[in-house]
């Protein structure tokens, strides 16, 4: 943006005097476009509001067209709602980004608190799992023991 504002106040104050808009616009466009394009990529994520980035646009073009009205390139268009990329002849590159999903709108994210009730409620289980494999193992040496008892008295007989 500095550089498309840059541009049009050198070419408001300086000697240099344009043949026509074309060349103006020939030598600034790809600027223009630029400053656009960023403007735009700061919107779409929400840094910058969709008005305001608007305003930063048509402010750009307002410098330009001010400065070629001040060359007699131009005269200011009557009506004073016209766009002034319109005036200048400028077409506005057409924004084609997507705005990237917050972590929360994705569909398998899941909040901190979340994920501790998750971890909380795996690790009650895992306990439950240890105790009752415990208490089978204890069972199975009781069973075990009961056996080894009983065969001992029979030898002995």
């Amino acid at each position: 943006m500095k550089k498309v504002l840059r541009y049009a106040e050198d070419l408001r104050t300086n000697d240099v005097q344009p043949e026509s808009v074309d060349q103006v616009m020939s030598e600034i466009k790809e600027k223009l476009d630029e400053a656009c394009y960023v403007i735009d990529a700061v919107a779409v994520q929400g840094v910058l509001h969709r008005n305001d980035a608007a305003d930063c646009k048509e402010r750009m073009c307002i410098y330009i067209l001010k400065a070629c009205v001040k060359k007699g390139l131009l005269t200011m268009p009557e009506d004073p709602f016209e766009p002034a990329y319109k005036a200048i002849g400028y077409q506005l590159p057409k924004c084609t980004l997507n705005r990237e999903p917050r972590p929360w709108q994705l569909p398998a994210w899941k909040s901190p608190w979340m994920l501790l009730k998750e971890y909380n409620k795996w690790k009650r289980a895992r306990l439950a799992r240890d105790e009752q494999e415990q208490a089978v193992l204890e069972a199975a040496e009781e069973a075990a023991a009961e056996a080894a008892e009983a065969v001992e008295p029979a030898e002995a007989a």
